[in-house]
């Protein structure tokens, strides 16, 4: 078994940090375009991976979660373009359409490299792994979520395209592997329960094994994840042991 710890980067589900999430900043959130929340988060999480043997570290979570308009953000903002970031409410003109990709790319990047270097510095094997839905190069995402750029840089080691709908998405993965100097960092993770009446419920165990089978078969040597274990029945497992998982996985790094 490998230890992955897991980083809900910018959701705030709690009343914490309020320092980080000041009156402007997306809801829900912490301010990423505020350096300081930047520094403190990848200081948290070095400092973890440096006092326990982690295998890796999975980033979810990893991006704006929308525009800030905090203080900060407004300060930062014109110090880089000379404008005021409130430009980016209508973005009408394809030059303030480009400051606002660059804006956010800019903030989340800042966040993958410095963890990816300095997990890496106290773990050399450590995977760098993002939990996210990759586009293909070269388009920005505008949440700042480009995991593509990240794989080309060489931070991130592999990246989980969520997939958790009924009738998961083929072509986009195919189109980001295609483009991809390194298609191989790129694996699905299909979804094996449903929400029905509010709340989730544990999907038909012969469809997760029939949706695994597929893209076992369809993307070999490639990984495939499951999520969420708290919703795995034991119909499930049998299911999968009697199915695609009748051998024996080996992690694809290894």
């Amino acid at each position: 078994m490998e230890v992955h710890g897991w980083y809900n980067v910018s959701l705030r589900q709690a009343p914490i940090y309020p320092e980080f999430a000041p009156e402007g900043a997306p809801k829900d959130a912490f301010d990423l375009q505020d350096p300081a929340f930047r520094d403190f988060i990848v200081n948290e999480i070095v400092e973890f991976a440096t006092r326990y043997e982690v295998d890796g570290i999975n980033l979810d979570y990893i991006r704006t979660d929308g525009v800030s308009f905090s203080p900060t953000a407004r300060e930062l903002y014109r110090k880089k373009y000379g404008k005021d970031i409130d430009e980016l409410k209508d973005q009408n003109s394809p030059e303030v359409r480009q400051r606002f990709l660059e804006w956010q790319e800019a903030a989340v990047s800042d966040i993958v490299r410095r963890v990816s270097e300095g997990v890496k510095a106290v773990r050399p094997k450590a995977v760098i792994s993002i939990s996210g839905h990759p586009k293909p190069k070269p388009a920005l995402d505008v949440q700042g979520r480009n995991e593509w750029l990240w794989v080309e840089r060489g931070w991130v080691d592999v990246v989980y395209d969520m997939d958790y709908g009924r009738v998961p998405n083929i072509n986009v993965l195919e189109r980001v592997r295609l483009v991809s100097s390194h298609p191989e960092r790129f694996a699905k993770v299909l979804g094996n329960y449903e929400r029905r009446e509010g709340r989730a419920v544990p999907r038909e165990p012969e469809l997760v094994a029939r949706q695994m089978e597929y893209f076992l078969r369809k993307f070999p040597g490639r990984g495939i994840g499951l999520y969420i274990y708290s919703m795995l029945s034991e119909e499930q497992i049998q299911a999968l042991q009697a199915g695609p998982f009748k051998e024996a996985a080996v992690a694809s790094w290894e």
